[in-house]
């Protein structure tokens, strides 16, 4: 069951994305070509590869120490710092936050790329 769940979700956000890269193509380059395709699937895989990555960037707790550290010198230097008092330290740490969508999000962007690759390799063998 959870398979056929992360499954659906990889599809879907496949889906959206190869929509979003024709929308992309389509309004920026007023219509749509196959190289306008590609640029636009490249566009919209590389900026998901870019949220997928700085997600499990945060998941991985590289930056726990600087958050905690920011905690600290605002509950020092700050009056409502303060007046929060304990509050502060209770806060979830980035690494601990849910991040469900990372997954799916990383495989659509690999598979929108490969779309690419594949138009791109068309494209030139057409041409």
């Amino acid at each position: 069951m959870y398979k056929t769940k992360e499954y659906k979700a990889i599809t879907i956000s496949f889906i959206i994305s190869i929509l979003v890269a024709i929308l992309f193509s389509y309004f920026y380059y007023k219509e749509i070509t196959i190289l306008s395709l590609i640029n636009g699937l490249f566009m919209v895989g590389l900026l998901l590869f870019i949220l997928s990555g700085a997600f499990y960037i945060l998941r991985s707790g590289f930056f726990d120490t600087m958050t905690y550290s920011f905690r600290r010198f605002y509950k020092l230097f700050s009056k409502t710092g303060q007046q929060l008092g304990n509050d502060l330290d209770q806060m979830a740490l980035p690494s601990q936050l849910n991040y469900p969508m990372l997954k799916p999000l990383f495989l659509s962007s690999i598979m929108t790329l490969l779309l690419m690759l594949i138009l791109l390799t068309i494209f030139y063998l057409s041409a």
